[in-house]
């Protein structure tokens, strides 16, 4: 059974990495695993505090937020990424669309350093624009508590978390937000923000979504109950019509919702 699971884990990386000697013996050695360089040409930098293989199983290979043509990104589209944790997903939207225009939205200091390497690495700073500030409900700060990895990080009241295990980070209102993305209409709005889709869908008026044309949002009902509703009805409100919430296989407890006009 072993021997099968590292077979499988090698012809992954054969397949996705032009580098797969060095991912495989960094791997089978139990080192930590190189900057990915992506068949295609793609380098994705990864630190300490991340899971790059979930990350890039996430959303290289099983293209969670993209669905089934649910959206495919053009050279001339805007993407706003709230979210962005280290860049995986905005390099995604680079290689699958040279030129694209992505925003990416990220308060955690470690994500950030390694989001701006992975744009200097990928030569998309004209197009990959960063805002390092957390989106929700309101314009003011709060703390961004440290996860297992840098994926898990999530926002919490400044009264409810030491700051030993916590980010102090500015937050921003999705209005907010759209107005630092300039004038343009957004074509797809992607969020995963573990939990804090709650306040960031139940603040935003339904005007602001106007300029939106697609969404695609992790939700997190285990810890946040009935999160799935409270977008749901967001969206409606913000006429959304195509509207769909399904059960993400990889993930523990958590959901992906697209909707569409």
């Amino acid at each position: 059974m072993r021997k099968r699971t590292s077979l499988k884990k090698l012809v992954r990386f054969m397949r996705c990495f032009s580098n797969w000697p060095e991912v495989w013996s960094a791997y089978r050695n139990r080192r930590p695993l190189p900057p990915f360089r992506v068949r295609g040409g793609t380098m994705l930098a990864h630190g300490a505090s991340d899971d790059p293989l979930y990350l890039f199983g996430e959303i290289f290979e099983r293209c969670e937020y993209l669905g089934d043509d649910f959206y495919i990104p053009r050279p001339g589209h805007v993407v706003v990424d709230i979210g962005a944790n280290i860049g995986f997903f905005a390099m995604l939207m680079q290689s699958m669309a040279p030129g694209i225009t992505v925003h990416c939205f990220e308060p955690g200091p470690d994500a950030l350093e390694t989001l701006r390497t992975n744009i200097r690495l990928n030569r998309c700073d004209r197009n990959v624009h960063v805002h390092p500030y957390a989106v929700s409900d309101r314009n003011g700060a709060s703390f961004l508590i440290r996860g297992a990895n840098s994926m898990l990080g999530s926002l919490a009241a400044a009264e409810s978390v030491p700051e030993s295990s916590a980010d102090r980070v500015e937050t921003i209102t999705l209005k907010r937000a759209l107005e630092l993305c300039g004038p343009r209409r957004i074509d797809f709005l992607k969020v995963d923000i573990e939990g804090g889709e709650v306040e960031l869908f139940g603040a935003a008026p339904a005007s602001v979504w106007n300029r939106i044309d697609r969404v695609a949002a992790e939700i997190h009902e285990r810890k946040r109950p009935g999160a799935g509703a409270i977008v749901t009805e967001a969206l409606k409100a913000a006429g959304f019509t195509r509207i769909r919430l399904a059960a993400l296989p990889q993930a523990d407890g958590c959901d992906i919702l697209r909707a569409g006009r």
